[in-house]
């Protein structure tokens, strides 16, 4: 065991640690920390740090004393670097860097200790830590750096994926209390309501934003459809629709669910019915909803798309074959996503049929369309409290030929994000298989990997309550 030159001293509760200095890379404030869910106690959850996932650790779980007030003013993470990982260790208080006398230091004999010595001054004692000997027992998960993540363009979501011929996936939204639904293939994806919009000299829409260097008009689709205008609020959604390279932004008052909708219950508009923005009429068992009229949007974004110099069809490739499409939803006000590979459909929450026996995190089954599918609640799968709120939506998922239903709190946004803010775990077997970093790492959404949320022998179990 290698004597350190020199030590960093910290407290943690009223005892005195120190770690050798040469390990040490940065001392930071605590930052902002996103919880890992299913993870080691010790883990707190991870952060974004120049471009890397960093782990931030709770020192006090591995050392078993009190814990760190991560809160308080004098806290403090210590990054380490750890078999070539930086890990982010919390503490109380930075105290000191001391050069170390050989007299004063009396090192274990137990190299597996996680206390490797003890440094002896007049006026206390410092238990130094052996780093690799405190993170022995600990399962943490690695990510490759955000800049050399990658996505594949084969990896792509293939339109109308999980549909047949017969059917059409479409997104359900409401305009005043009217609900409309419009077909998936025009949407690009779905974002907040901007908090600031520039106004356009000269124009009738409510102004333009900027996606990602790129400038759109923002258009309110409920002065387009004929109501008053209505100011945004916290369940307002843009939708960013695109046809020939060219995309708007349409302000709605609520995104409801996404799902597939047979032809067959699609009907056109009876004679006499006069509406340029209405195509069809979808009827259902519970509700009548208005179709959009694609020919109507295609019209919407070609008289309202914004030019711009740079805006090539070339740039617009390059920028597809490096973005990943995730739907990101809530859980106690934390931003979770699924690949939109994965999700089927988004419906909203209705009450399920309990299943006896089934694990505390299993809701029941519900019969979606003819098809009996398994009701998971995601909150309590990871361990969160749920709560059913008018905001709740069910995702319906495929994993290995069985579809199951994922409750959430709330589906915020569905993104396309470039690869080079994705991170990826470096473990094939991870819950969490990627971190996204949105925002310049103020805002860090944990992508799952859902076919790793569950066993196979829970898998099969599912199989057979859903066959009968």
């Amino acid at each position: 065991m290698q004597a350190p030159q020199k030590i960093l001293e910290f407290k943690i509760d009223r005892e005195i640690f120190g770690v050798d200095a040469d390990l040490v890379e940065q001392i930071i404030k605590i930052p902002p920390i996103t919880p890992v869910p299913l993870s080691s106690g010790a883990l707190l959850g991870v952060n974004v740090l120049s471009g890397k996932v960093i782990n931030i650790l709770d020192t006090s779980e591995l050392l078993n004393v009190a814990k760190v007030d991560t809160k308080k003013e004098e806290a403090r993470a210590l990054t380490i670097k750890v078999d070539e990982e930086v890990e982010a260790f919390c503490v109380d208080e930075v105290l000191l860097m001391r050069d170390i006398k050989s007299s004063n230091l009396e090192l274990s004999e137990d190299e597996d200790s996680i206390i490797m010595g003890f440094y002896k001054t007049d006026e206390y004692v410092t238990q130094i830590i052996s780093i690799d000997n405190l993170l022995k027992n600990v399962s943490l998960d690695r990510f490759t750096p955000l800049d050399i993540a990658n996505v594949n363009s084969d990896d792509k979501k293939q339109s109308s994926s999980g549909s047949d011929d017969k059917t059409i996936r479409a997104l359900f939204f409401k305009i005043q209390d009217e609900r409309y639904a419009l077909n998936l293939e025009i949407l690009r994806e779905l974002i907040f309501a901007p908090s600031e919009i520039t106004p356009i000299a000269g124009s009738d829409a409510m102004g333009m934003i900027t996606l990602r260097d790129e400038v759109m008009s923002v258009l309110d689709l409920n002065a387009l459809f004929g109501f008053a205008s209505k100011e945004a609020d916290e369940k307002s959604r843009c939708l960013i629709v695109k046809y020939s390279d060219k995309s708007v932004a349409l302000l709605v008052d609520e995104v409801e669910e996404v799902k597939d909708i047979l032809l067959s219950q699609i009907e056109s508009m009876p004679e006499g019915f006069n509406s340029e923005f209405i195509e069809a009429i979808y009827k259902s068992e519970e509700d009548v909803v208005s179709i959009v009229s694609l020919s109507y949007l295609r019209e919407l974004i070609k008289d309202y798309h914004i030019q711009e110099e740079k805006d090539t069809s070339q740039d617009i490739k390059s920028k597809d074959t490096d973005m990943a499409e995730v739907a990101v939803f809530s859980l106690q006000d934390e931003e979770y996503a699924f690949s939109i590979d994965e999700v089927q459909e988004i419906i909203r929450y209705e009450d399920v049929t309990p299943v006896p026996d089934a694990p505390e995190f299993v809701e029941g089954i519900l019969n979606l369309r003819g098809s009996v599918i398994a009701v998971v609640s995601l909150p309590k799968r990871l361990g969160f409290s749920q709560n059913i709120t008018d905001k709740t939506k069910i995702l319906v998922c495929n994993i290995q030929d069985e579809k199951v239903g994922f409750i959430v709190d709330e589906v915020d946004e569905i993104l396309f994000v470039e690869s080079k803010f994705i991170s990826k775990a470096k473990n094939k077997e991870s819950v969490f298989d990627e971190v996204i970093s949105l925002d310049g790492g103020k805002r860090v959404v944990l992508k799952l990997q859902v076919k790793n949320l569950f066993d196979e022998e829970f898998l099969k179990a599912i199989g057979m309550v859903t066959r009968g």
